[in-house]
């Protein structure tokens, strides 16, 4: 990539280069020029060509300026503003980079050209019912008492309490099972805990919890929506799910998703009946919520997920930036490819040029976000000499040459 100069930087380059009328190399398409700066400002370059031929150089095309000063190679792109006889002006550039190190000469892509590649990805599958997003499989906080070592131990602590706690309570397996009751699509749906603190009293329409933890009337409402429930029929819906809990003997109830993975593996069903008429506490869900965690931990430690893995070889196309006859720059606005594709990858991209298609080697040698958008710069590992021959033709407009291959 090399070093991009600071502004005082670049004012002294400039200068020097003035002053001590360095020679400016200068490449673009089918044509190279050697010439030297003889005035700069803020908007424009005018140089006086030294040796070569201009006549296909047209206003606007992208110019690249490479030079040595001081042992240091430096290099940047800018543009045709005019010709003028023997003089010519190129527009200021806005970056000019040190000791960048490339082979080849960057050519901007102003028609549209994709870059095609597949990255596998390992997937794992489990008879469970699948949820919107993945949670955390790293060892959780718990209490002392609770011992993800031993399954039979850490459910024996957890009835212990419970029993002491509520009316009621059970831990129910999804395993080979898809979501059946209305408590269970609701958790499945927004990965949260279902708390219905009074039968009494209306669905929670806010979250006492900080970390968005509890289903609330509203996401209620938006899951209706999603079902086509007309607007005037779910009040009468949430109403009579209280009627029928009532009807059961329940109080207070609360359910309470086991997610491994993205899957809801189980989930823990507590309620009050006519013996404990109160209200399911805070703190016991807190004490339930993070039982649950444990409680996933210390089945997958245990061997309980028989995982099946699947190779899924994703396809993408991806606009390329640039592109010289060693790499090219892409972008992709995607998280799950920026999981997936890191530095020192490797990875197999095709391409077509004059109806040539190209199947190159090439390795992940840079990666950066800007602007809410992933660039990916990648090196060519492998290519035959007769696809390289044509791609150099294809980008510079010129024939490849050993003197054609220079320290850009």
């Amino acid at each position: 990539m090399g070093i991009p100069l600071s502004r005082i930087e670049k004012e002294f380059i400039f200068r020097s280069l003035k002053e001590q009328g360095i020679t400016l190399f200068a490449e673009g398409g089918a044509w190279e020029i050697q010439c030297k700066l003889l005035r700069y400002t803020d908007f424009e370059l005018e140089c006086e060509i030294l040796k070569g031929d201009i006549s296909s150089l047209n206003k606007g095309d992208d110019v690249q300026i490479v030079f040595s000063f001081q042992n240091n190679n430096f290099t940047f792109l800018t543009a045709l503003i005019e010709k003028r006889g023997e003089h010519i002006v190129f527009k200021h550039p806005d970056e000019v980079c040190k000791n960048a190190n490339r082979e080849y000469r960057r050519i901007k892509i102003h028609e549209k050209l994709s870059v095609y590649f597949f990255v596998k990805q390992k997937r794992y599958e489990l008879n469970f019912p699948r949820i919107q997003k993945t949670v955390n499989d790293e060892v959780p906080e718990f209490a002392e008492d609770f011992d993800p070592a031993s399954i039979t131990q850490l459910i024996q602590v957890f009835q212990e309490k419970m029993r002491k706690s509520v009316s009621e309570h059970k831990i129910v397996m999804m395993k080979d099972r898809k979501p059946e009751t209305y408590e269970e699509d609701l958790m499945v749906s927004f990965c949260k805990i279902l708390w219905i603190p009074s039968t009494e009293k209306e669905i929670p329409a806010l979250d006492p919890f900080l970390e968005d933890r509890i289903i609330t009337k509203l996401d209620m409402i938006e899951f209706e929506e999603r079902q086509k429930t007309p607007t005037f029929n779910m009040e009468t819906k949430f109403k009579d799910l209280l009627f029928q809990k009532k009807i059961k003997g329940i109080h207070s109830e609360v359910y309470c998703p086991i997610f491994y993975s993205n899957y809801m593996v189980g989930y823990i069903h507590a309620c009050n009946r006519e013996d404990i008429k109160q209200e399911i506490t805070n703190e016991l869900i807190e004490y339930i919520d993070q039982f649950s965690k444990v409680l996933s931990y210390s089945l997958k430690v245990n061997g309980y997920f028989k995982e099946k893995v699947d190779i899924i070889e994703t396809g993408y196309d991806a606009p390329i930036i640039d592109i010289s006859a060693s790499g090219l720059l892409f972008v992709y606005n995607s998280k799950e490819l920026e999981k997936e594709l890191d530095v020192f990858n490797e990875l197999s991209i095709y391409f077509h040029l004059k109806e040539k298609k190209f199947s190159i080697e090439s390795v992940v040698i840079r990666k950066f976000e800007e602007n809410n958008r992933f660039y990916y710069g990648l090196k060519f590992r492998k290519t035959t000499p007769h696809e390289f021959s044509l791609l150099y033709e294809y980008l510079y407009s010129k024939p490849f040459t050993p003197q054609g291959k220079y320290v850009w």
